[in-house]
């Protein structure tokens, strides 16, 4: 079963592990009696509070600019292979590079057309990953 984490507005935090069909449920504060709140970013990544590191070949970049992205996004934490281009980005610092790029992220697999290619949605647009400059 897994566990959930619950905060209440009176500052007290509890955890529980219940089946998936009853996550949904309301759980009453011990402290307060009120209605606790699901606390996702506590729940996170295997219940530690934080994302995992995310490794993306569609949010990647050319071999010729993995030195300027370096610097670029270091602020981030994210680094690029330099055999491949692909990103490394800490899973806390996902949402901020993908805006920061100007891209959406997609649920499920990435869109490719009929020659392999890789296309992002981006402001509504397609745009094909494999050429889209860093900056």
């Amino acid at each position: 079963m897994p566990e959930y984490r619950f905060k209440c507005e009176c500052g007290a935090q509890a955890a529980e592990h219940r089946p998936m069909r009853d996550a949904g449920k309301p759980r009453l504060c011990g402290e307060c009696g009120d209605y606790m709140a699901r606390d996702y970013r506590a729940e996170g990544h295997k219940g530690h509070g934080e994302l995992p590191d995310w490794n993306s070949s569609n949010a990647g970049v050319g071999l010729d600019q993995i030195d300027e992205c370096n610097e670029i996004y270091a602020d981030l934490n994210v680094t690029f292979d330099p055999k491949r281009g692909n990103a490394h980005v800490p899973g806390r610092n996902r949402q901020k590079y993908l805006k920061r790029r100007g891209m959406a992220e997609l649920v499920g697999a990435p869109l490719r057309n009929h020659h392999g290619k890789r296309f992002h949605v981006v402001e509504g647009q397609v745009v094909e990953i494999d050429v889209r400059p860093c900056g």
